[in-house]
């Protein structure tokens, strides 16, 4: 029988799942649950990255002793890490509910009409939207020799140390082009997030 982990993780909690079929029918079930939500870290909001690490990888383990030898991640969308060119990371991640990221608003604005932008990535208008937490970001953190990962993608790099982004998470920041099925390039030179920063 092959067992495969799932790590579910919401803003408010998580859990890891071991998960099989059982005479054809889909069976999972839950070996291990934890907290998660954002903490002030001055006068921002962030997310307790190294704890969620440290509970996610508990879970893997546990779920390992159960036989699984493959897991898929998914977390809440819209928030990520930066790390440098040797893969270590760059300050906090920050939460989707900092107030800070709606001064990326009219960055963009400036950049880029609400209607081009819409053109481009059929994303609804948020404030909670990636592309508002970046172009407010400290511009030392965007830079093409970094990159940016998404939380579940973040945890897969600190899990096996690939570098990637997955596309259906991926799709929630505004900054993808659902025909290309990547990121928008023309909408990245406009606000001037650079390429390479988005792997």
């Amino acid at each position: 029988m092959t067992v495969v982990a799932a790590v579910d993780v919401g803003a408010s909690s998580g859990r890891v799942l071991a998960a099989c079929l059982e005479d054809g029918v889909p069976v999972a079930r839950e070996i291990h649950r934890f907290r998660n939500g954002p903490v002030p870290f001055g006068d921002r909001w962030v997310w307790p990255i190294d704890d969620l690490l440290t509970e996610v990888t508990r879970g893997l383990a546990l779920a390992a002793t159960q036989g699984a030898r493959a897991c898929g991640i998914d977390t809440w969308a819209l928030d990520y890490a930066v790390i440098d060119p040797n893969g270590r990371q760059i300050g906090p991640v920050y939460a989707y509910r900092d107030g800070h990221h709606v001064q990326g608003i009219p960055i963009v604005r400036d950049r880029l009409s609400w209607a081009d932008q819409y053109r481009f990535t059929g994303i609804q208008d948020m404030p909670i939207n990636t592309i508002y937490q970046i172009v407010s970001e400290d511009p030392n953190r965007v830079r093409a020799d970094n990159r940016m990962l998404l939380v579940p993608d973040f945890i897969n790099h600190y899990l096996t140390g690939f570098i990637g982004t997955e596309i259906t998470n991926a799709s929630t920041t505004s900054l993808v082009d659902p025909r290309l099925r990547n990121w928008a390039p023309d909408l990245l030179t406009h606000v001037g997030i650079p390429a390479a920063f988005l792997p």
